[in-house]
């Protein structure tokens, strides 16, 4: 229906748009204020509200209410974060109704965040069109150090159950973790280590969930025990599922009639010679199921926390493991190669006895998975007051190992390894000076990255990096100021090229500022520089899980970039809308794109280096629609869109640019029964780049039912999920796979949550 190109008009009048309806929400505020009238009436609606109901009914959650973001350090100091942070989390945004498996799906719902699907599993994030290293993924404020960015379709391991909280951060607050987040820090608090004593004794979370498509079973749970000052954490998950059903073919139209216009090309270049040859060749294409789409992983943690009135200490061990399917396209070289020897050597068998081979032989082959092991230690140490002029320090240590294999007809292919990995952060926050509240700290990590691709093995390659960050808060005349900065030292270690040294700056500042009651607007400028990872610079070899060979490139540099943002929020009543803008500038981006090369019977992926340009804005609204006869009704409206370029002549289109997106949500409360609907829409990409191939749009709708009631001492909560209700074929262009691997098709799942 709507297109890139048809919606280019509503682009090029999003400024104009922005700037009207921010015109008329001051109007309207200013109306509102000019009335003292209607403002007396407005209190005394308010106030008969709250009191004429005897009946407690469930309400949606209040438009600011207040959390404190764990991954700021001042949030819980009252001070105003800058930045745009957003925050899900068990008791703010229901993250126990956001039913999914993984990270980048739990955020795909903030404006302008994505998910970019690699296949069962496996998602990242994408926010305003940044993704990988340019997301900075954090388990309890520290890295996952898993090898989720080499190349980025590898899971991260931070499963949203055990969230208690799930923040994104961007602005100033971001340089506290690391450089090169231009899109963004993603921050996933579990609570493993506990910093202050539970009100109750005894805490614990349970859940269970089952799927009719692919037959997928969910089974968690969780639990706090406190004695004294003593907090023993435990978890554990487990996750089954076939291959997913899918409504069509796992390859898409586009692609099939890709691949069929370039066959007719192929027969008609060596028709004389190869007459007849193509005759009985077809593209194979499996329909109705998700081939290799299979998952099975389970996870197991434990914690024990030390809480005085000096503060506290903890440590926490974590593991896990997976078996999934690859459902992408690969090659079969060892089959193949089997397979002519024996036409060779039994060349007088029957035909029917070389065909069943042959699809004995095929079967085999396209059983390609990734089985992976990761183990994690953390510990934390937080100090109230510990010297003059600080008020606290926290210092946290992660130490890690990873490694996945990708193996095809249970031969071991593709080898990933992240050994030895550190993450270390010490935190300073100190006295107010001059008006001027101030956190100050620093970081070193270093792992051993080690790839091995169809047997041979590659040297290891060692990064480490130490970094010292400084972020600074103040307010005057009602404006809140906030500057950080960040300078950042990386060594990249591989034998054969020797040393890569790569310096760091990044600097950030915004402002926070009320213009009238009720009406924020935020502004912040952003300047950011990563180092090339060490598979940009030397991986090279078959990559099963992407069904591509990749090629790095050793000249790399640094890539910056520049970040505008502003945004104006409104909230007056039962109404709150927010307009956000940005503009994003990089020098040197780096990115794989496809060169339309075949190595080893799978496409050539090639890092390269390019200016590049990103614009873009997202648009919501909430409001309250009704409240009244024990019910409690509310809507949220979106609309987000990003523009990506490359500096490139002629195609300057950016690979996996996200579509268009018009979100709409519509909640109903009434006692402790929850009725939502939810509705995406995501148009269709047409302008692409070189080698990549359109996407068409699609609706998603998703319907919730969810029933709360007492259990023993325990709330207990049953719930119905059907995603996809309208069963349609979903390919985000965000996924590098998306032409093999679409979403699942229309699914309904039902659970029950126990917790105190």
């Amino acid at each position: 229906m709507f297109g890139r190109k048809n919606l280019l008009g509503l682009r090029l009048q999003v400024s104009a748009l922005t700037s009207s309806c921010l015109v008329a929400l001051v109007v309207c505020l200013l109306s509102v204020n000019a009335s003292a009238d209607t403002k007396e009436t407005s209190a005394q609606q308010d106030a008969e509200k709250e009191s004429q109901d005897d009946q407690p009914a469930a309400s949606a959650p209040s438009f600011l209410e207040e959390v404190r973001v764990v991954a700021h350090p001042l949030s819980g100091a009252g001070v105003r974060a800058i930045g745009n942070i957003d925050v899900v989390s068990i008791d703010y945004n229901n993250l126990d109704r956001v039913r999914v498996e993984n990270l980048a799906d739990v955020i795909a719902s903030v404006p302008g965040a994505r998910s970019a699907s690699y296949g069962p599993g496996v998602s990242h994030p994408v926010i305003h069109g940044m993704d990988g290293p340019r997301i900075l993924v954090l388990y309890d404020r520290l890295r996952p150090m898993d090898v989720a960015s080499y190349p980025g379709d590898h899971p991260p391991l931070v499963d949203p159950f055990f969230a208690k909280q799930i923040e994104v951060l961007k602005g100033p607050n971001t340089l506290l973790f690391g450089s090169g987040s231009s899109g963004g820090v993603i921050n996933t608090e579990t609570g493993r280590i506990l910093s202050e004593v539970p009100e109750d004794p005894t805490n614990y979370r349970f859940e269970m969930r089952t799927r009719d498509n692919g037959g997928r079973n969910f089974l968690a749970g969780r639990a706090d025990i406190s004695v004294e000052d003593l907090i023993l954490h435990f978890d554990t998950f487990y996750r089954q599922a076939d291959s997913y059903e899918i409504p069509g073919c796992a390859l898409s139209d586009r692609l099939v009639h890709h691949r069929e216009e370039e066959e007719e090309m192929h027969e008609d270049e060596h028709e004389d010679e190869h007459e007849g040859e193509h005759e009985d060749e077809h593209i194979e294409n499996e329909c109705g199921t998700l081939p290799n789409s299979d998952i099975e992983n389970r996870g197991l943690s434990a914690g024990l926390s030390w809480v005085r009135d000096w503060g506290y200490a903890g440590v926490s061990v974590s593991t896990s493991d997976a078996i999934f399917g690859i459902p992408v396209e690969h090659a079969h070289h060892e089959e193949e190669h089997h397979h002519d020897e024996e036409e060779h050597h039994e060349e007088g068998e029957e035909e029917h006895e070389e065909e069943e081979h042959h699809e004995e032989g095929h079967e085999e082959a396209e059983r390609v998975v990734i089985d992976l092991d990761y183990i994690r230690f953390d510990s934390e140490l937080g100090l109230n007051t510990p010297f003059q002029y600080v008020d606290e320090l926290t210092w946290r240590l992660g130490l890690s190992d990873y490694v996945h294999d990708e193996l095809a007809d249970s031969v071991v292919e593709t080898t990933f390894k992240r050994r030895d990995a550190m993450d270390t952060r010490l935190l300073l926050t100190l006295e107010k000076l001059n008006d001027w509240t101030h956190v100050v700290g620093g970081n070193f990590n270093s792992s051993e990255f080690v790839f091995a691709s169809e047997g041979v093995n590659s040297d290891p390659i060692t990064t480490s990096s130490f970094g010292a960050f400084w972020v600074g808060h103040t307010e005057r005349d009602g404006t809140h100021y906030q500057v950080g900065l960040r300078l950042e030292s990386v060594t990249v270690d591989y034998e054969p090229e020797g040393d890569k040294n790569f310096n760091l700056f990044n600097v950030s500042g915004g402002f926070s500022r009320s213009l009238q009651p009720g009406l924020v607007l935020d502004g912040s400028y952003d300047y950011s520089s990563r180092a090339p990872l060490a598979d940009e610079l030397y991986v090279e070899g078959v990559h099963l899980a992407i069904g591509s060979h990749l090629e790095p490139n050793p000249s790399l540099e640094n890539e910056n970039i520049h970040s505008l943002n502003a945004s104006l929020e409104f909230e007056e009543g039962s109404l709150r809308a927010k307009v956000t803008g940005y503009l994003r500038w990089a020098d040197g981006y780096i990115y794989g794109t496809p060169t339309g090369e075949i190595e080893d019977e799978l496409p050539v992926f090639q890092y390269t280096q390019e200016d590049a340009s990103f614009m873009g804005s997202d648009i919501s609204l909430n409001y309250l629609l009704y409240e009244g006869n024990g019910w409690l009704v509310e809507t949220l409206l979106g609309y987000d869109f990003v523009e990506a370029k490359i500096d490139l002549p002629g195609n300057d289109s950016s690979p996996r640019e996200p579509a268009d997106r018009f979100r709409g949500v519509v909640e109903a409360h009434r006692g402790d029964l929850i009725l939502a609907g939810t509705i995406e829409y995501h148009t269709e990409v047409s302008d692409t780049a070189d080698n990549i191939l359109p996407t068409d749009a699609y609706t998603d709708i998703t319907l919730d039912v969810e029933y709360k009631f007492a259990f023993a001492d325990s709330w207990a909560r049953v719930f119905l999920q059907c995603k996809n209700l309208l069963d349609a074929e979903r390919r985000p262009h965000t996924s590098p796979v998306k032409d093999q691997v679409p979403l699942p098709g229309r699914s309904i799942e039902i659970g029950f949550n126990l917790q105190n």
